[in-house]
């Protein structure tokens, strides 16, 4: 075995301990049973030893503990597809300082991921079905992306005018601050 499947196998036990962990959670802790599916993301996200998987595969757990889907099968295609494509050179100049980019692009994999689940939960799915299930999550998750995107640029242009003002204002306090001072010095020696 290669460590490329060593590192694979590696992931798809964690998954497997994940899924189980939630599992086992939801049989054992009602107060864990009754956490909206959000809450129980996060709680998974910040195990220990979970964190790192959730961080590198957000879709994957994001199923895998909200919804109790996950594929083994589609899960190894993901990981061989996520390391193995690149962007085009031109995709790269494109994404270069523009996170909104760059997320849209990594929501490709996330809507090639769920389609791959799809076909492997219904393997005599149609292709149009599968496409259609690609190109509405894939529709979703830039929906999602662009809301945010759209949020923080408006919160980072309410942020920098606050700024904007407040150093006015500090600049106007610091104005009248050495004036007084330079009148008092003048007052002073007279």
């Amino acid at each position: 075995m290669s460590s490329e499947d060593d590192t694979i196998n590696s992931y798809i036990e964690k998954l497997l301990n994940m899924v189980k962990y939630n599992r086992d959670r939801l049989i054992n802790n009602k107060e864990y049973s009754e956490l909206k599916q959000e809450h129980r993301i996060i709680h998974i996200q910040k195990c220990d030893e979970y964190k790192e998987f959730c961080s590198s595969f957000p879709v994957v757990s994001k199923y895998a503990i909200a919804y109790g889907i996950y594929s083994t099968k589609a899960f190894k295609r993901y990981i061989k597809y996520k390391f193995t494509k690149k962007p085009t050179k031109e995709e790269r100049n494109e994404l270069l300082n523009n996170p909104c980019g760059q997320k849209m692009w990594s929501n490709h994999f996330y809507a090639t991921y769920i389609k791959w689940v799809h076909a492997d939960k219904k393997p005599h799915c149609p292709q149009n079905e599968l496409d259609n299930v690609y190109k509405q999550t894939l529709d979703l998750l830039n929906e999602e992306t662009k809301k945010f995107f759209d949020t923080y640029d408006k919160e980072l242009e309410k942020f920098n005018q606050e700024k904007e003002k407040l150093n006015i204002e500090r600049r106007e306090d610091l104005k009248k601050m050495f004036k007084k001072r330079l009148e008092n010095k003048l007052e002073e020696k007279v």
